[in-house]
């Protein structure tokens, strides 16, 4: 009488435990939630520029807070500290082949989803104060 009960809680121990193993095997769910496309934020003056070494430590930080990983053509930017115009200083990077130094008043554009990968994205920029910047070649 109670073998069947026994079976069934053996069953469902079972199947929670295949269950679990197949989450485990499938790759993780991109949780980036980006716009597609540059968008703009306005302008500011540069207030720092940052320390190589601690820029390339924040990286698993910043993609954890985003839910997806940085394109990695965008890994070794230049970073720099940013009083926006609204008052709100925030971390940008400085767009290839751009030169900044402090005190120097800059055009900022917002992070996107790449096109290299559905889950990376290209971070907050600093950007010619000419226009929006696209994505860099490969």
């Amino acid at each position: 009488m109670h073998h069947p009960l026994f079976f069934v809680l053996i069953g469902l121990i079972v199947s929670s435990a295949a269950l679990a193993q197949t989450e485990t095997q499938m790759p993780p769910v991109c949780a980036l939630q980006e716009h597609d496309g540059p968008r703009p934020r306005g302008h500011g003056t540069i207030i720092r520029i940052q320390d190589v070494a601690a820029s390339r430590a924040g990286i698993a930080a910043r993609e954890a807070q985003r839910g997806g990983a940085i394109d990695s053509r965008y890994l070794t930017d230049l970073r720099v500290t940013v009083r926006q115009d609204n008052g709100i200083i925030d971390n940008f990077d400085v767009a290839p082949g751009m030169t900044v130094h402090i005190g120097d008043r800059v055009r900022l554009q917002g992070s996107y989803r790449s096109t290299l990968s559905p889950c990376s994205y290209i971070p907050h920029m600093v950007v010619p104060d000419d226009a929006l910047v696209g994505e860099v070649s490969a």
